[in-house]
């Protein structure tokens, strides 16, 4: 009899132990999925900000504005070919440029953060 309650006393703390796991598992599936919410709403908002269409006048505006506030002269301007992509197209753009190398790098950076 000494024996079976030693039994059951290990199988006792062994149900403990992985009930304990389970919650632990179960509160790492809920974050899981929280982050996975969180990353699929960024990507719809990113997608969502993708333009449908490339306007190279547009383009040409947006680079002329971010030239001008950096105090970068705009010397040539021209557009590629336009790729088609699974949810979107893509266009690369060739630009001439001249200013300071701080001048050079705020409208890199510019065009990095706001595009």
């Amino acid at each position: 009899m000494a024996k079976s309650i030693e039994h059951i006393a290990a199988d006792a703390n062994e149900c403990t132990s992985v009930i304990g796991l389970e919650d632990e598992l179960n509160k790492e599936i809920i974050e899981a999925q929280k982050s996975n919410k969180k990353t699929e709403t960024e990507h719809k908002a990113t997608l969502a900000r993708i333009p449908k269409k490339v306007v190279d006048s547009e383009v040409l505006s947006y680079v002329r504005r971010n030239a001008v506030s950096t105090r970068c002269n705009l010397i040539d301007f021209r557009p590629n070919s336009t790729q088609n992509q699974k949810d979107y197209k893509t266009r690369s753009f060739e630009l001439r440029l001249e200013g300071g190398f701080k001048n050079l790098y705020q409208f890199s950076s510019l065009l990095a953060t706001t595009w």
